[in-house]
């Protein structure tokens, strides 16, 4: 290839380079790190290990993209936490308990033996769905679980 052929052909990719991004810019916007943490204690106060939380991001569009996917489950001491950068492109949020999680796999018969309560306002009162979530800040949600 020639001096010149080379310097053309070179000179014609920055355009074609920057023109492929624009179609994408939405997906690399700044994302926004949002921290979801709490406790899960059983009826006598005691932590609960092993029980398993989801935390979702989608698009606006039809049928819905995942912008990002986190699961997690208690430790030893019942705490979960999660700090997430949550993409621009993200416009629902999804986020709540899934129950005990055995080998990586909900075990629904062990989840079924309790029922899940959340801490509001100091007391716990049954769990109806997701509290709500505040992007870009630190989101406390301690729930408790009682034998049925």
């Amino acid at each position: 290839m020639k001096r010149k052929e080379f310097l053309a052909f070179f000179s014609a990719l920055p355009p074609l380079i920057l023109n492929a991004c624009k179609k994408d810019e939405a997906l690399y916007l700044p994302s926004i790190t949002t921290i979801v943490k709490g406790k899960v204690i059983d009826e006598n106060n005691r932590p609960v290990e092993g029980w398993g939380f989801s935390f979702g991001g989608y698009t606006g569009s039809y049928p819905p993209t995942s912008t990002f996917r986190e699961d997690t489950k208690t430790d030893k001491d019942g705490s979960y936490f999660y700090s997430v950068g949550i993409p621009q492109t993200t416009v629902r949020l999804e986020y709540g308990p899934v129950g005990f999680i055995n080998q990586g796999a909900l075990d629904s018969t062990k989840t079924r033996l309790y029922n899940l309560f959340f801490e509001k306002d100091g007391k716990y009162i049954p769990y109806t769905g997701s509290p709500y979530l505040i992007t870009g800040e630190t989101n406390i949600f301690n729930f408790q679980i009682r034998k049925r």
